[in-house]
């Protein structure tokens, strides 16, 4: 059942684990929506948040340009959509990206069980898209080149001939070579030997087992005779 169908702004504690799912299958929560303590009450309220973020995400697209990289670029899409999926009153699995879908989102776009014609929730699709669009921004993988704050790092970088400029005078500063296969060469020799002779120095000297079962047992013994006393 898709949340839509569940009433979620009802008076009430949240339900616990072993209590009737929400969404009216007669199912325990924990083997069926999973709705626990914690996510029911921002879940309860899901329906009707959606008129908060409507009118933002009908525009935000269109007045900031944003970049994404490879990995965002699915998301990305989907937020440029957001006009046309709010603007229909009813949307089916064909309209939506699945694989932007994953765990407990996917009962609540998708219904519990899912619907038969394949209708899925449309709030909760948005939301479910929203939530990684904000998460990819926080790590600029998705960019808004005319923001100072949320512009591409990579394009702080230099390249071509802004590169070949600097590159000396750079290099020099920092005091590495213009290759750096010799100097990862250097680190990794010398990296090396003090490692392993850390881990065999501590294979000489770690306490074997018979010798901590004896401090176990003397540790034990002394407790004993002094609860005696």
């Amino acid at each position: 059942m898709a949340l839509s169908h569940i009433d979620l702004d009802a008076p009430g504690t949240p339900p616990g684990r072993n209590d009737p799912c929400p969404c009216g299958s007669e199912k325990k929560t924990k083997r069926c929506c999973a709705v626990d303590r914690l996510r029911f009450v921002p879940l309860r309220g899901l329906a009707t948040r959606i008129a908060t973020v409507t009118g933002f995400l009908k525009t935000l697209t269109g007045a900031i340009e944003f970049g994404s990289n490879a990995d965002a670029e699915a998301v990305l899409d989907e937020m440029k959509r957001m006009p046309a999926l709010l603007r229909s009153r009813k949307l089916t699995s064909a309209d939506v990206d699945g694989s932007l879908i994953h765990g407990s989102w996917k009962r609540l776009v998708f219904g519990a069980p899912p619907d038969a014609d394949g209708t899925v929730d449309r709030n909760a699709y948005v939301f479910c898209v929203l939530t990684q669009f904000h998460r990819y921004l926080k790590r600029r993988e998705i960019y808004a080149n005319a923001s100072s704050r949320w512009r591409d790092p990579r394009a702080q970088l230099l390249a071509g001939d802004a590169w070949k400029n600097a590159k000396d005078s750079v290099l020099t500063a920092l005091s590495l070579p213009a290759t750096p296969d010799d100097l990862l060469a250097g680190h990794a020799q010398t990296a090396t030997p003090p490692t392993a002779a850390s881990a065999s120095a501590w294979r000489r000297t770690r306490p074997s087992a018979s010798t901590l079962r004896g401090s176990y047992t003397s540790s034990a013994s002394k407790r004993s005779t002094s609860r005696r006393a």
